[in-house]
Parts: C-alpha cells; structure tokens; sequence
C-alpha cells in the first residue's frame, strides 16, 4: 500500500528547480528527474518522492533525502502508455510524514513532443457525456473541460463564437469559484494552476479586487465573481459575438 502524507504547512517549490526527462525505451517509458532544492531550508535528512500521474492512476518513487538525491535504478513508468496525459509531482517529506515541500502538474521538460510542454491553464477532452455538451472537473494538475465528443466537429466548435459566448463565461466563473472556496490561500506567485489562473484574471482580464478566500465575507466573494465573469464578457465582446452568431 502507499503510505498518505499530511500536507499542512507545506512550501511550494519553484517549476524552475525541476527538470524531467521522459524516454521511451523497448516501447517502455521511463524518466529521470533533477532537483535543485537548495536554499529552500528543508531538512537534510527529508525524503523526496516524485510522484508520475494522471487522475487517481499514479506511481511513486524514492528519489533520497534532500542532502543525498539518489535516482532508483528503476523508473520504468509502467503504469502508463503515453506522454499526453502524464504529470509529474514532487514532495519532500520530514520524519512526521508531514509533506513539507510540494510541487505538481509538471510534465516533461525536454521530450520531443514539445507541444506538449507548453502551459494551458484549461484543458479539454472530448468524453462520451449523454445529453450533455461539457462538463468541468479539477484535478491536481489543471482544470478539465470535457466537451461531448458526439457533438457534431466537437473540435472545432470548442474554439467557436459558440462555446465563446455561451459555455465559457460560466466555465471562467466556476474555476474561480473553485479557487475562493479551496481551503488553501491561493496567490499569483504560486506554482500551480490556481496561480496561474489568479495571474490570467489579473493580467488579462484585468480583475482589480483581490482574490477572496474561503472565509472572506460571501459579499466579496459575489463581487469578485462577477468582475471574473463581467471582464471576461468585455474582453471577449460576448453579447457582440453572440448577436453575429444569428441563432434565432
């Protein structure tokens, strides 16, 4: 069994101090992982485990103490088949099995599908869905736009004037809904995809108002909500758009 771990009080530990290189050997992929963990004072003798994964489907290996990295001789990656869904995380842990140091949603750094190491903060599958058009799930790495994949060209449409004005102001909405009731304190300068969200509705959407948390008054949050939802309107010119579209 794999053991869990405590994650209160964990530190963050920066993408840049991360390279991972996945390759496939005999149609069997395997990686080998570099750290740079100094001057981020955890203690010598924590542990560190890199973590490759996708959903619930994840694997774990021992990587040493952060004062002795020592790659296993093993990192076949056997439980997994393909490059365009795997992440990687990294979590340093002390003598209490608190996870004292934590990083996720890493993917490959210098693989030949460098498509694949380009930043999306929202990414999209097309999944059998019944009767409806998308659904929106949060997991560890990014949040998941799943698109009915029996919508008639469902590829194409995801990109249109459509999904634009009808689907996506709530999606945007719903992301940062999920970022304020998270019982974690999210800011910009984290390395995650709640960062880098809180970064998108500050840079491009140009949202004034601090990000809320779980305990900020429901008047803050409402507001926040809807300037999210009200900038991405504007950006986007949505009503404009949806008026082109000439669907009544």
């Amino acid at each position: 069994m794999i053991r869990k771990y405590n994650y209160t009080n964990r530190k963050k530990i920066p993408r840049d101090n991360i390279s991972i290189h996945v390759e496939s050997v005999n149609n069997l992929l395997q990686f080998d992982c570099k750290f740079n963990l100094e001057d981020l004072n955890f203690p010598p003798d924590a542990k560190v485990y890199v973590e490759p994964y996708y959903r619930t489907n994840f694997m774990r290996f021992y990587f040493g103490n952060v004062n002795e990295i020592e790659t296993p001789k093993n990192t076949k990656l056997i439980d997994f088949v393909g490059l365009e869904w795997l992440y990687f995380r990294i979590k340093v842990v002390d003598s209490n099995c608190r996870i004292i140091g934590f990083i996720s949603g890493i993917k490959s750094t210098d693989t030949d599908e460098s498509k694949l190491n380009k930043l999306s903060i929202l990414h999209v599958q097309f999944e059998e869905l019944g009767q409806k058009l998308y659904d929106l799930h949060f997991e560890e790495e990014f949040p998941v736009l799943e698109v009915n994949k029996r919508i008639k060209s469902a590829r194409d449409i995801v990109k249109s004037d459509v999904f634009i004005t009808t689907i996506y102001p709530s999606v945007i909405k719903e992301v940062a809904q999920e970022i304020i009731n998270d019982d974690d304190n999210w800011s910009e300068s984290d390395e995650c995809w709640q960062g880098y969200w809180i970064q998108f509705f500050k840079n491009i959407l140009k949202v004034t108002n601090p990000i809320p948390n779980k305990l900020s008054e429901a008047i803050e949050k409402t507001e926040y909500l809807r300037e999210v939802t009200d900038s991405f309107c504007n950006l986007e010119k949505v009503r404009q758009k949806f008026e082109r579209l000439n669907i009544l």
